[in-house]
């Protein structure tokens, strides 16, 4: 599958979707999409962008973070989305409750509670932020909030920045922030968005952020994220490493990035772009715009949420002065043209294409930007590779050779990690009960007691129990 999302400038011709060779004869499908908004591919496939929250601590804030900026979107530009609207408040509505089951006493958050020996400051701050930006469209409890403000606020050193505190399974969450700058400049962005944090504490943070730029220097990852944090405190000096940071982008036909978690990266200092109104940011929109997946979404969740916040509020300011057309000319010929304004603006326009052509052109005549985005889908050829080895194995044995009404069977659940890592973050056991019969609850209890720690959370999902670990 290759996808193609572009701007289309205004008077021009581009060639687009080509197929590599060594395909399954008649096996191409291809498809053009047009619209004038930004993000208007990411609308038509916003369904596969939500989902019902579950797991741990950690996992369930990666589902429920993409299910608030939907909502969000949904309702700041008043989109006709019934269905999409009831099914996004449905899944916050569980995800919000599921969350409130891994705060800790002392108003931290952590991947299993009260459970784990200590809160953790990289998941509490996403739970604020995302809490905070959920009250948009939700009703969130003001005391977990301010309780959790002031336990990231108790943290603090004594120069206004954070130190590392608490474990953090997933680590592709935090983007491989490495010191304390980065970590301290999403913290301060978390009680930003917060809005209510301790004015001290967030003039503070503010200080350490102004006189610690040259921490930032060599990433330009947390030079995003510290832009992003300094803009929403009014700073200045979002200026300075914006400066810094563009001396350090690729510069390419689509645009402006950075290497460095490319995705993230260019979604945070569009981010703080927009915030400081600099003319770079319509290349670093342009972008993010071209690295889009055929449903709309990016490699990972992080991305997606990052980059989807981005792109809307990028969208809601946008230019509506739209006026022009676009052929399609397939093999020479014009095979449909669309016609865009101020009033289709946010609708996107599709041209379904047969499998034997050879070549495609859009030309664009009139005033503005067109969106496009082009999908070419085919078959290839199944590789001969033996597949890679498992890096689990998981054996369940029911020890029962005879079966009578109210037996116990004791069911031997083995598994064995042989992946290239040291240890693995977590690990899931889902085991399934045979039809008929129903688990010894006494047994889970005595199961988690004598584990010594490893399993964290037992769950019971009618007729399946998860073991957490």
């Amino acid at each position: 599958l290759n996808e193609t999302p572009v701007a289309l400038p205004e008077e021009s011709t581009e060639d687009i979707l080509p197929v590599p060779g060594g395909i399954v004869p008649d096996s191409t499908k291809r498809r053009i999409s047009l619209t004038g908004s930004l993000i208007g591919n990411m609308m038509e496939n916003l369904d596969d962008m939500v989902g019902m929250p579950y797991g741990c601590g950690e996992q369930n804030m990666i589902m429920l973070a993409p299910d608030v900026e939907v909502l969000r979107y949904i309702q700041a530009t008043n989109q006709t989305m019934p269905e999409l609207e009831a099914q996004a408040e449905l899944y916050i509505t569980v995800g919000y409750q599921r969350q409130l089951t891994y705060r800790r006493s002392d108003g931290s958050f952590s991947a299993f509670g009260n459970q784990d020996e200590e809160g953790g400051l990289w998941l509490s701050s996403f739970v604020l932020s995302t809490f905070s930006a959920a009250r948009e469209v939700y009703d969130i409890d003001a005391t977990v909030l301010s309780s959790l403000s002031d336990w990231i606020s108790d943290l603090q050193d004594e120069d206004g920045g954070w130190s590392p505190f608490g474990r953090l399974i997933h680590q592709e969450l935090d983007g491989g922030l490495d010191g304390r700058y980065g970590l301290s400049a999403y913290v301060t962005l978390a009680l930003a968005t917060y809005g209510l944090a301790d004015s001290e504490v967030m003039q503070q943070a503010r200080i350490y952020l102004e006189n610690n730029v040259s921490d930032a220097y060599d990433s330009p990852y947390v030079l995003a994220l510290g832009a992003t944090a300094l803009d929403a405190l009014d700073s200045p000096a979002a200026d300075d490493l914006l400066d810094r940071l563009m001396t350090l982008a690729v510069v390419d036909d689509d645009g402006i990035h950075w290497n460095e978690q490319a995705v993230e990266t260019t979604a945070y200092a569009t981010l703080a772009l927009l915030g400081r109104e600099r003319p770079e940011v319509a290349d670093t929109i342009r972008w993010l715009v071209s690295q889009r997946g055929a449903l709309g979404g990016y490699g990972s969740t992080q991305d997606t949420v990052v980059a989807f916040k981005a792109l809307t509020a990028a969208a809601i300011s946008q230019s509506r002065n739209l006026d022009c057309e676009v052929d399609v000319i397939v093999d020479g010929e014009v095979l449909h043209t669309f016609s865009f304004d101020a009033y289709n603006f946010d609708i996107l326009q599709t041209l379904e294409l047969d499998n034997d052509v050879e070549e495609i052109t859009l030309s664009q005549r009139g005033t503005g930007t067109v969106n496009y985005q082009g999908r070419v889908t085919y078959n290839v050829y199944v590789s001969e590779t033996p597949p890679a080895e498992a890096p689990m194995l998981l054996a369940v044995d029911y020890r029962s050779d005879h079966v009578e009404v109210d037996d116990i069977i004791d069911v031997l659940v083995t598994i064995n990690y042989q992946g290239p890592d040291e240890k693995t973050g977590m690990a899931i056991v889902d085991v399934s009960v045979p039809t008929g019969f129903e688990v010894v609850r006494e047994s889970l209890t005595r199961l988690m007691e004598g584990s010594e720690g490893v399993i964290k959370r037992i769950e019971n999902a009618r007729t399946k129990d998860h073991l957490l670990h």
